[in-house]
């Protein structure tokens, strides 16, 4: 898909993050977009802003952990544009850092419908439309976590392993097609996704970590949108998404069982660190 003007493309998760900055930057490349998130101030945000700019777009409030929601969705989006060419499965949720013990069953079902159930109802929803253009592209945004497990992130690692897993079987099954898929893995990136994650009962430390990871993570939305709408150009089977994303992929490539020491000191170090002074700081 070497252009993207007039395409139609639908978009979970556009009301913020990299789901937002890939629906603004397709409008400037011409495309209709179909704008998804359950947050319906987002969505208007972000229609109100593709406005401004020229573009068009329509809004579609729908909770993707729901298949009939989904199921409704597809006819609404066939209704307003006619037609499917590119679905990017975005949304997804997290929780807070815990064993699986301690994980409820509750939170185990919510994160496994909105990050692996969504992405399946609405590749399920729309991918017979898809069949129908000449040409489609599905994108799916799993994790730089679906390439390792990583301790008390079981959950949400299981999701995203999921989401590759899927996204892999089905790259094999287009081939004669005329879908293309791309898996998308990106590692840390500025969103909203750690601000509005459960399961946190101290509510300032969770704020605390949300600010941080803003702080601290290596790429922009945009930059991921970036990177995202050119493998959709290059029909690319798999893209990492950040320095950190490829530093992942390397240790656990080429470091064996030292890949694992490494991952737990980089990736969950920093924040025990904020837990351990915030522990400190209440006399807890």
């Amino acid at each position: 898909m070497k252009q993207l003007s007039g395409k139609v493309v639908a978009i979970t998760g556009a009301g913020s993050g990299i789901g937002k900055a890939l629906a603004l930057r397709m409008a400037k490349e011409g495309s209709i977009l179909a704008l998804i998130d359950i947050n319906e101030s987002y969505l208007h945000e972000v229609y109100q802003e593709i406005l401004r700019q020229g573009g068009a777009a329509t809004v579609h409030r729908t909770d993707i952990a729901c298949r009939e929601s989904v199921h409704r969705l597809s006819e609404e989006v066939i209704q307003a544009h006619g037609r499917l060419d590119v679905l990017v499965n975005n949304a997804g949720v997290s929780l807070a850092r815990m064993p699986v013990h301690e994980i409820s069953w509750e939170q185990w079902e919510w994160i496994m419908k909105v990050n692996f159930w969504g992405t399946l109802h609405c590749t399920k929803a729309f991918y017979p439309r898809l069949l129908e253009r000449p040409e489609a592209h599905i994108v799916n945004v799993s994790s730089v976590f679906s390439l390792g497990g990583v301790a008390d992130r079981s959950a949400y690692c299981a999701s995203k392993f999921a989401v590759r897993g899927l996204t892999e079987a089905m790259i094999q099954e287009v081939k004669h097609t005329p879908v293309s898929i791309t898996s998308v893995l990106p590692g840390g990136v500025s969103s909203r996704i750690a601000q509005h994650c459960k399961g946190w009962q101290d509510q300032k430390l969770k704020l605390m970590l949300a600010e941080r990871h803003r702080k601290q993570a290596l790429t922009s939305p945009e930059e991921a949108a970036g990177a995202i709408i050119r493998a959709i150009k290059k029909k690319k089977k798999r893209v990492l998404i950040g320095k950190d994303a490829h530093f992942m992929d390397f240790i656990l490539r080429y470091f064996g069982r030292y890949a694992e020491w490494v991952l737990q000191l980089l990736v969950l170090g920093p924040e025990k660190r904020i837990m351990q002074r915030k522990m400190r700081s209440t006399g807890s």
